[in-house]
C-alpha cells in the first residue's frame, strides 16, 4: 500500500466523518425548527378556530374559512416565516452535504480498489450515513 495513497484514503475517511457529523447537527437543528413550526401552527389553528363575533358565533364557521384564515395568519406571522425560511435553508444545506458525501464515498471506493482494500470489510467498519 503506497504511503501517499494511504494518507489520501485516511484523509477521505476524515472528510466523510466531518460531513456526517455536520449532517447530524443540521438534522437535529431541523427537528427543532419543525417542532417550532408545528407549535406556531397549532397556536394559530386554535386562535383562528375560536374567534367569535359580538354575538358569540364563530367568525370562521366552516373548514374552508378557517383554512384560509390560518394561511393568512401564517403568512403574517414573522417568527413562522423566519423559522420556515431557516428550515428550508437547512434542507438545502443537508442536500449539499449529501451530494458532497456521496462524491467522497465514490472517491473512497475508487481509492480502495487501487489500494486493494476489500470493499466488504471496509463497509462493515465504516458504514456510510445517507
Amino acid at each position: 500500500m503506497s504511503g501517499l495513497r494511504h494518507n489520501e484514503y485516511v484523509a477521505l475517511l476524515d472528510q466523510i466523518a466531518v460531513l456526517q457529523r455536520k449532517k447530524l447537527t443540521l438534522e437535529k437543528e431541523q427537528v427543532e425548527m419543525r417542532d417550532r413550526i408545528r407549535s406556531i401552527h397549532a397556536k394559530l389553528v386554535l386562535e383562528v378556530g375560536t374567534v367569535k363575533d359580538g354575538k358569540g358565533k364563530l367568525i370562521h364557521s366552516n373548514e374552508q374559512l378557517r383554512s384560509a384564515a390560518l394561511t393568512l395568519k401564517l403568512q403574517e406571522h414573522e417568527e413562522f416565516r423566519e423559522v420556515r425560511e431557516k428550515s428550508r435553508a437547512i434542507d438545502h444545506e443537508i442536500s449539499e452535504i449529501v451530494i458532497e458525501h456521496n462524491k467522497l464515498v465514490d472517491q473512497k471506493y475508487l481509492l480502495m480498489v487501487e489500494l486493494g482494500i476489500s470493499l466488504k470489510s471496509e463497509d462493515e467498519k465504516y458504514p456510510d450515513v445517507h
